[in-house]
């Protein structure tokens, strides 16, 4: 997730606030369709049916745009995951517990109209760093809540290593999962992530 937001500041007048939005929803239709790279702020002015100087008046460039939308992809398949999470069975092995989170993951991500792409374009054009979530990020928290969920108590003077080690593990090879259109090879990955995850905070606790 970006770690800066370039964007203008946002409109109070209704119209305004109706042209801006207008710009947005034509770029998110334009990346379900196209590569982003390919995306230009004429391209979005001429969707939008609207002069490419009113762009500007919205948004600092084409990138200020594309953040905005992958941001948005981004907080629809978390706020998914999150209430899957929040569903999930109290029975349920803390084992099981990061396959669940994980295949649900995998699964909305590729069902979203534009989150797969914009993750891409995301990541690269952003170092590692910009592109990977912190421990007090939407995701990080997720897997703060599994670990606590799981009854595991990590040692506090390796607590922030630890998280950060974990989130940016599962960061890093989730988006090789997201690559997978079939869902038998993307299983195999999360099943592998997963044996991962999870030995990894065994030896924690043992």
């Amino acid at each position: 997730m970006t770690k800066k937001q370039l964007s203008k500041r946002t409109p109070r007048q209704a119209r305004a606030l109706a042209r801006r939005q207008k710009i947005l929803d034509t770029t998110e239709s334009l990346a379900s369709a196209v590569d982003p790279d390919a995306i230009t702020t004429t391209s979005i002015a001429r969707g939008a049916d609207i002069p490419v100087g009113s762009v500007y008046q919205y948004f600092e460039n084409r990138e200020d745009i594309l953040g905005i939308v992958y941001k948005k992809s981004y907080d629809e398949v978390m706020a998914t995951v999150m209430q899957s999470f929040q569903d999930m069975p109290d029975d349920i092995s803390w084992e099981d517990e990061f396959h669940y989170i994980l295949t649900v993951f995998w699964s909305t991500a590729k069902d979203h109209p534009t989150f797969r792409t914009m993750t891409r374009w995301h990541n690269n054009h952003n170092t590692l760093w910009a592109a990977t979530p912190d421990i007090d990020s939407d995701f990080g928290l997720l897997v703060q809540e599994a670990i606590k969920r799981a009854g595991i108590l990590l040692p506090e003077d390796r607590r922030i290593a630890i998280l950060q080690t974990t989130v940016t593990t599962i960061s890093m090879l989730i988006d090789q999962i997201l690559e997978q259109d079939e869902e038998e090879s993307a299983e195999q990955l999360v099943r592998e992530l997963n044996t991962l995850i999870v030995t990894y905070i065994s030896n924690l606790s043992s």
